[in-house]
């Protein structure tokens, strides 16, 4: 296992939500979506070849590609810098940083409970939306701030945002509707 223990990946989906109990009838969303999560990543230098694709030979590129780099009979393995999509230690890593900027966010509201149901203990405790309650749901590069009046929700989703645009990602808002 990752990290010594099973990772949160994200992906219960629904599941996530049947751990709310609204008092009401209205449960309001604001949601984010993260642009190139993935890709924005650069691995170590270290695990570079592990993402090597099959030599080829350097006349088998575009001319443009080549650039005067190779001789035509050369053999060369791209390697992919970035964090791939696909695998469990990518999505592992997207989800621990994700995370962590959630927590970073709900630091800034202390007077306020909110729970992220990717937590363990949130599967067992659950979470009673209320006015200063509010839930969130990271879905890999998917957020998801959950309560039942608005203002909270879209000022607590302002700030996960305010969090990833720091680390430098792109991340497109939508507010409650």
């Amino acid at each position: 296992t990752l990290a010594g223990r099973d990772p949160e990946y994200g992906l219960l989906g629904a599941g996530a939500l049947s751990q709310l109990a609204v008092p009401g009838d209205i449960v309001h969303v604001s949601a984010l979506d993260q642009s190139s999560a993935f890709t924005y990543v650069e691995v170590p230098q270290w695990w570079w070849a592990f993402q090597a694709a099959p030599t080829v030979k350097a006349c088998d590129l575009l001319p443009i590609w080549r650039n005067c780099r190779w001789s035509d009979n050369e053999r060369i393995a791209p390697q992919y810098k970035r964090l791939p999509m696909g695998h469990t230690h990518a999505v592992f890593i997207c989800m621990e940083r994700n995370k962590a900027a959630v927590r970073r966010a709900s630091a800034r509201f202390a007077s306020w409970r909110i729970v992220l149901l990717n937590d363990p203990a949130a599967v067992t405790e659950g979470c009673v939306l209320q006015h200063r309650t509010l839930a969130v749901d990271v879905h890999v590069d998917d957020f998801g701030a959950i309560g039942v009046s608005v203002e909270p929700c879209e000022i607590y989703a302002l700030a996960i945002r305010e969090e990833l645009t720091a680390l430098g990602f792109a991340v497109k808002f939508t507010p409650c509707s």
